[in-house]
C-alpha cells in the first residue's frame, strides 16, 4: 500500500529529509530538552543538530529507503553520531557558555532520551508523508473556509485554553501572550487543514503538536506579562518592560494538560462525522496529560525550583592569606537551565565570615550570575547540582554544587567592592571541599595582593537534590513511549485502512414495503 523506498524521486528524498530534520528536532526540543531534561543548550546546539538530523536521515533515505523498521536504525545511527559528536568533539552552549556534556546527559539517559524523542519525530515525518502520498485526507471545501474555520476555531482554542491555564497557574499572561498564541495558532491550523485535511486521525495529532508548539514556544521563546501599563497609545515615551518566564511546574505540568484538553475538543468538533477513526489516538494522548498532572500534584512542593543548603565552619585555606578560620552559609536554588535572566532564574545567597592574614573579610551574595559577560566561564546559568567540573589544569570531577553570583566584599568592616564575581564550588574532594573564589583577574579585590579571595572549608555539609529530575525522566520517558506507541499506531496498515475506508451507509426498510 505505502510506497516503496526506492520509487522515492531525488525532490521526494529531499522533501522527507528536511521533514525529518523539522519534525525530530521540535520533539527534541519540546519532550527532550522542554519535558525530560529542563534545560537549553543554546541556538547554536539546535541549528548543528537539524544539520546533523538531515545529514543522517536524508543519507539513510536515499540508501536504505523509508519504513518503520528502516527509520529505527537510521534512528539508532544517529544517535550513536550524536552521542560521539558532544561527547568528543563540541561542547554545548557555544559561544555564549561552553559546557561539554557530562556523563548522564549523553550516555546514561542521552542515548535513550535522544533515541526516543528522533524516533518520534521520524514515526510523525513518515505518517505525514504517507497521509499526503498514499491516503486521501478529506479536504476543505475551499480557501475561504479553510481561512474562515482557522480564524474561528483559532479564536476560540486561544480564549479556552489561555484562559483555563491561566486561571490554573494563578497568573494573567499578558494581553500580548494571546495575541502571540492566536497568531501561532491560525497560522498552524491553516496549514494543517490545508495539507492533511481535519480527518479524525489528522486532527488528533494536530491537537497534541498545537499543544506542544505552544508549549515549546513558552519555554524557550515567550515570556509572559506584557503589555506593561501604562500602554503607549498616543505617548512616545516608552512603558516599562517587566516579564518573566512560568516556571516549569506551571509550564509543562499545569498548563500543557489544558492546552492538550481543550485541543483535543476542538480537534474533535472540527473533524466532526470523520471523527470516528480518531477514536484510538485520542485514547492514547489522553494518557499525556493525566501523567503530567499526576507529576504535577507531587512536585507541588518543589515547584519555585530544586534548592539545597550547604554551610562550612572552623579552619579553613584561605590560599596566599595562609591558614584562617571563618562560617559560611550557601542557599541555592535551580530553577532550570534557561538561558535567560529572566525570573524565574536560579537563585543564590552566601553569606561567609573569614579571618586570615590579620584581616576579616565578610562576603554578602544575594543575586546569581546568570551569563559571563566575558564568556570566561560557565555558570550553568547560576546554579547547578551535581555536575562534572573541569579545573584549569584539565582536572575533572564531580562537584556537588557549582555556582556564581555577584555580591559585595567588606575587610575590617569597610565595603571595597560590590557586585563583584563570586563562585561557589562543593565538591567531596580533599583538593577541593567548600571553596569560596571571590573577585577575578578581570575583577580584581583591591585589597588584596593577586586580587582573588580564596577561602576553602575540608569539610562541609549539604546534600544533592536528585527527586526532581528523577520525577521528569520517568514522567518524560512515559510520555515519550506513549508517544512511540502512537507514532507505530499512525504508521499501522490498519489504522490507514480504517482512516480512509468508505463509511457504511445501512440501507433504510420502507414500512409500506414490509
Amino acid at each position: 500500500m505505502f510506497a516503496d523506498a526506492k520509487t522515492l524521486t531525488p525532490a521526494g528524498t529531499a522533501k522527507f529529509t528536511l521533514l525529518v530534520a523539522f519534525a525530530a528536532i521540535f520533539i527534541d526540543a519540546s519532550i527532550g530538552h522542554g519535558l525530560t531534561w529542563e534545560n537549553d543548550p543554546y541556538w547554536t546546539y539546535w541549528i548543528t543538530k537539524t544539520f546533523l538530523i538531515a545529514t543522517v536521515f536524508g543519507l539513510g533515505t536515499a540508501w536504505f529507503g523509508i519504513g518503520v523498521g528502516r527509520g529505527a536504525l537510521i534512528t539508532v545511527a544517529h544517535t550513536l553520531v550524536l552521542t560521539i559528536y558532544y561527547w568528543t568533539f563540541s561542547p554545548i552552549g557555544l559561544p555564549s557558555t561552553p559546557t561539554w556534556l557530562d556523563l548522564e546527559h549523553t550516555w546514561v539517559t542521552g542515548l535513550p532520551i535522544h533515541f526516543a524523542v528522533i524516533f518520534v519525530g521520524y514515526l510523525l515525518a513518515l505518517w505525514a508523508w504517507r497521509w499526503r502520498t498514499d491516503g486521501n485526507p478529506t479536504p476543505v471545501v475551499d480557501s475561504a473556509t479553510l481561512g474562515r474555520n482557522a480564524l474561528i476555531y483559532g479564536v476560540g482554542i486561544v480564549a479556552v485554553a489561555g484562559g483555563l491555564a491561566s486561571l490554573a497557574v494563578r497568573d494573567f499572561p499578558g494581553v500580548t501572550w494571546f495575541v502571540v498564541r492566536l497568531l501561532i495558532t491560525v497560522t498552524f491550523l491553516v496549514v494543517w487543514w490545508g495539507l492533511f485535511g481535519t480527518d479524525g486521525v489528522a486532527s488528533a495529532v494536530a491537537a497534541v503538536l498545537l499543544a506542544l508548539v505552544w508549549t515549546t514556544y513558552g519555554q524557550f521563546l515567550g515570556p509572559s506579562g506584557l503589555p506593561n501599563r501604562p500602554l503607549r497609545i498616543l505617548d512616545e515615551g516608552p512603558p516599562p518592560t517587566n516579564v518573566a518566564w512560568l516556571n516549569y511546574h506551571d509550564l509543562w505540568l499545569v498548563s500543557l494538560p489544558i492546552y492538550l484538553a481543550v485541543m483535543l475538543v476542538a480537534a474533535g468538533l472540527a473533524a466532526g462525522e470523520r471523527g470516528r477513526v480518531g477514536r484510538l489516538p485520542i485514547a492514547l494522548l489522553a494518557v499525556i496529560p493525566a501523567v503530567l498532572l499526576v507529576i504535577a500534584f507531587a512536585v507541588a512542593d518543589d515547584k519555585d525550583g530544586v534548592s539545597a543548603t550547604f554551610t562550612g565552619t572552623g579552619n579553613l585555606d584561605a590560599g596566599e592569606l595562609g591558614e584562617g578560620t571563618g562560617t559560611v552559609s550557601i542557599v541555592a536554588m535551580d530553577t532550570g537551565d534557561r538561558m535567560s535572566p529572566l525570573p524565574p532564574r536560579d537563585q543564590l545567597a552566601v553569606d561567609a565570615n573569614i579571618t586570615a592574614g590579620g584581616h576579616t573579610y565578610v562576603v554578602s551574595v544575594q543575586k546569581a550570575m546568570i551569563e559571563d559577560p566575558l564568556g570566561e566561564e560557565t555558570t550553568w546559568w547560576g546554579v547547578g547540582f551535581d555536575v562534572r567540573y573541569r579545573e584549569d589544569n584539565g582536572e575533572t570531577f564531580t562537584a556537588d554544587l557549582v555556582g556564581y553570583g555577584l555580591g559585595d566584599l567588606s575587610v575590617d568592616g569597610a565595603v571595597v567592592a560590590r557586585g563583584i564575581p563570586v563562585e561557589i564550588l562543593a565538591a567531596p574532594h580533599d583538593q577541593y571541599g567548600l571553596t569560596l573564589e571571590i573577585g577575578s583577574e578581570t575583577t580584581p579585590i583591591p585589597s588584596v595582593a593577586n586580587g582573588v579571595l580564596e577561602a576553602r572549608w575540608s569539610v562541609y555539609t549539604g546534600d544533592v537534590p536528585h527527586e526532581a529530575s528523577n520525577r521528569r525522566y520517568i514522567g518524560g520517558g512515559i510520555i515519550l513511549l506513549v508517544l512511540i506507541a502512537l507514532g507505530l499506531a499512525l504508521n499501522s496498515n490498519w489504522l490507514f485502512s480504517r482512516a480512509f475506508a468508505e463509511p457504511v451507509v445501512h440501507e433504510q426498510i420502507d414500512p409500506a414495503r414490509s
